[in-house]
C-alpha cells in the first residue's frame, strides 16, 4: 500500500514475466537437452553401421588374402580332377626304327603306347590313365605324327 495502487498490478506482472522466461529458459534447456541426445543417438548410429562396414571390409580382404588351398583340398572341392587309372595289360609289341612300340589295352577299351628302347622291353602290364573307349592307336600313324612334329 505504500508504493501506490498501481505497484500491486506491476508486482504481479514482474511474476508473470518472470514465469514466461523462466518457461522459456526450461523449453530451451529441454530443447538442448533433446538435440544433444539426438546428435549422440544418429553418432552412435554412425559408429554402429561403420563398425559393421569396416568388420565386412576386413573379412572381404582377409579371404583375399588366405592362403592358398592344399593339392588335396582342391581334390575335395572339385577344382581338381585327379586321372583315374587301371592296369593295362600289354596287347601287341612291334619293332620300330631301332625301338619297341608297345600297345597297352585296359578296363574299358582303355588303349595306351609307350615307346621304349630294345634293350628296356615292353612290360607285360602297365599302369595306365582311364580313357573308356579310345580307339586302338595305329603305329603308322602315330610315327608319322611325331615326324610331321620334328619338322
Amino acid at each position: 500500500m505504500t508504493q501506490g495502487p498501481g505497484a500491486y498490478d506491476e508486482l504481479l506482472q514482474m511474476e508473470g514475466q518472470i514465469r514466461k522466461e523462466r518457461q522459456a529458459t526450461i523449453y530451451k534447456q529441454q530443447q538442448i537437452r533433446r538435440q544433444i541426445g539426438e546428435g549422440i543417438g544418429w553418432l552412435f548410429l554412425v559408429l554402429v553401421i561403420g563398425g559393421f562396414l569396416l568388420l565386412l571390409a576386413s573379412v572381404f580382404t582377409s579371404k583375399a588374402h588366405a592362403k592358398e588351398y592344399t593339392y588335396k583340398q582342391k581334390v575335395h572341392q572339385g577344382k581338381i580332377i585327379e586321372p583315374q587309372y587301371t592296369r593295362c595289360l600289354r596287347k601287341k609289341m612291334l619293332h620300330y626304327k631301332g625301338g619297341l612300340a608297345c600297345i597297352y589295352q585296359g578296363a574299358g577299351r582303355t588303349f595306351e603306347i609307350e615307346f621304349t628302347d630294345k634293350r628296356i622291353g615292353c612290360p607285360r602290364q602297365y599302369q595306365c590313365i582311364y580313357n573308356p573307349n579310345s580307339k586302338e592307336p595305329n603305329i603308322d600313324d602315330v610315327m608319322k605324327s611325331l615326324q610331321d612334329a620334328v619338322k
